[in-house]
């Protein structure tokens, strides 16, 4: 008899999954190490957790493959994916690692920049959008599965990735998802995220909701197209139309949850006038 298991149960796993990532990503520095153990617990010891991730947690990679030392400074040299599947690969053996006590968290924060102050940027740029992409594929991957059904064949729990070819220093995983093919549900997702903010944050925005939420989907885009052609020249256009509707006021709160680098640097031109 084939081993089934209730969807009650399985909208119950991930959603205690999602409020114990939540708890990470919003914590406070000095909890954080905690919070992430929780994650990792939850993802080992949940049955339907553990199943779900049984390929990411199964792959045969360590720590070590996506980072070396410096002999100079000890700084780390992170090799950071722009392979989805490969990416939550690194965060899972991350937390392990940060969990079992073999690695303190503010020092690799301060190995992987240099400076422990980049705490929040690390949390933001790697454990968030991380975390966000391994609860999209989650989400995804039961979307038919829960649709007219009270059950799930638990053969079916295990999202499947590709384990083609190998990896060497500085190499990217050759697995089968990538952050050119974001889709569009997680551009979404990040859009409204920053939408809250503004809302959070009161901005009036004098009946330009629209064209504000316009010009953050175009933003988004943007950030996540391969092709770089003319790039900080439209991040420039977008930061500099979003000053019209709401002044700096408008780029600080969308900037408190896009950091991404290329973003920053046109925030500070627009403020500028340059």
């Amino acid at each position: 008899m084939e081993e089934k298991t209730d969807i009650k149960n399985v909208n119950h796993a991930i959603k205690m999954l999602k409020y114990a990532i939540d708890n990470v990503i919003n914590s406070d520095t000095f909890f954080i190490s905690e919070n992430i153990a929780t994650v990792y617990n939850m993802i080992h010891d949940d049955l339907i957790i553990s199943e779900i991730l049984k390929d990411y947690l199964n792959s045969g990679k360590t720590l070590e493959d996506f980072h070396e030392h410096s002999g100079i400074t000890r700084q780390l040299d992170l090799q950071l994916p722009t392979n989805v599947d490969s990416r939550i690969i690194y965060l899972l053996l991350l937390i392990e690692k940060i969990t079992k006590d073999d690695l303190n968290y503010v020092s690799y924060v301060n190995q992987v920049y240099g400076r422990t102050s980049y705490e929040k940027k690390f949390r933001s740029d790697i454990l968030r959008s991380t975390f966000r992409y391994m609860v999209e594929i989650i989400d995804n991957h039961f979307e038919a599965e829960k649709e007219n059904k009270n059950e799930i064949k638990k053969e079916n729990l295990s999202i499947t990735i590709n384990h083609n070819g190998g990896v060497s220093k500085g190499n990217i995983y050759n697995f089968q998802s990538t952050i050119e093919n974001i889709t569009a549900n997680q551009s979404d997702s990040l859009v409204m995220e920053v939408i809250d903010q503004i809302k959070n944050d009161e901005i009036d925005l004098n009946g330009k909701e629209e064209e504000v939420n316009q010009l953050i989907k175009a933003l988004v885009v943007e950030l996540n197209s391969p092709d770089e052609k003319n790039k900080p020249n439209k991040i420039n256009n977008i930061a500099t139309s979003l000053m019209k509707f709401g002044n700096q006021v408008l780029l600080q709160s969308v900037s408190k949850v896009i950091v991404d680098e290329r973003w920053i640097l046109e925030v500070g031109k627009a403020i500028m006038g340059l």
